[in-house]
């Protein structure tokens, strides 16, 4: 497992069977020395916040590339397998998008080892940052809505990634996929709210925010961070993800190659989140 350091960083748990190695994917010797020796390679280091194109290409183009040469060398790597993003479906909408398309052209292009490359929708569970604090406002009963009302997306609980990932570890094959929970016509606002509303008892309102206010919030979130030196979540890119309309995916193609299928649909996976905390 390579690991970065910082005082910041959660202390892992101790395991005899986790190496841990320190560095980062501009480090090459790290690299080296985190592939040699493995059979089957989990690529999921990823920068997800940026004030710049760089930001990104730096960490997802550059960092995936130098991890791809490291396994070029080692002749113990017969399989990849790479955690994308559904963004990279539409490259065109921003930095991060484009970062991981761009990443997911030079996986593909690599000679010898097999490579897998997953796509998954959004992500939650415990732990998670991202897709928890909407779902705790919901279970309060309210959030406010920065997407469209007909935006349709797909959800994936991270046990079911898990589960998903080790599939692909263990029968090596090459080619793009995709996975989402198994939710029949996926998401949008209606059905979010209405299966939080059964779960908390509440009922749940969803407060839209107009799409030329969430861009020039995201504009002016860009700005300062520069000013300070800091890297945003929120940008005018990231404004334009929130914004797209059909963030659905399938599992057809990974079903067929793995056998794989998921367990946790939203009414069971909110059961597993401390909303109420």
């Amino acid at each position: 497992m390579l690991i970065r350091g910082g005082k910041q960083r959660t202390p892992l748990p101790v395991d005899e069977r986790v190496s841990v190695v320190g560095g980062a994917l501009r480090d090459q010797a790290a690299l080296q020395q985190l592939v040699n020796d493995c059979d089957v390679i989990v690529h999921c280091a990823a920068s997800v916040r940026g004030a710049c194109w760089q930001d990104f290409y730096q960490a997802n183009v550059i960092g995936t590339r130098n991890l791809l040469s490291a396994i070029n060398t080692s002749s113990s790597a017969r399989h990849l397998v790479v955690i994308s993003s559904l963004a990279a479906r539409e490259p065109q909408l921003s930095w991060y998008a484009e970062s991981k398309f761009l990443a997911e052209q030079s996986c593909r292009a690599l000679s010898g080892p097999s490579c897998a490359i997953l796509r998954p929708p959004a992500v939650y569970g415990p732990g998670d940052k991202e897709m928890l604090p909407l779902l705790r406002m919901l279970y309060r009963g309210y959030a406010v809505r920065v997407t469209p009302a007909e935006q349709r997306l797909s959800l994936i609980h991270v046990d079911d990634l898990i589960t998903a990932l080790v599939a692909l570890s263990e029968q090596p094959t090459t080619g793009l996929y995709s996975l989402n929970d198994g939710e029949p016509n996926h998401y949008d606002w209606d059905k979010l709210c209405h299966i939080i509303s059964e779960y908390s008892g509440n009922k749940v309102r969803a407060l839209p925010l107009p799409p030329m206010l969430l861009k020039t919030i995201a504009q002016v979130n860009l700005r300062l961070a520069r000013i300070r030196g800091e890297k945003p979540i929120l940008s005018p890119g990231k404004a334009q993800e929130l914004l797209w309309r059909d963030w659905t995916s399938d599992n057809q193609v990974l079903r067929e190659a793995t056998g794989w299928a998921p367990a946790v649909r939203l009414a069971e996976g909110l059961r597993g989140l401390k909303l109420g905390g």
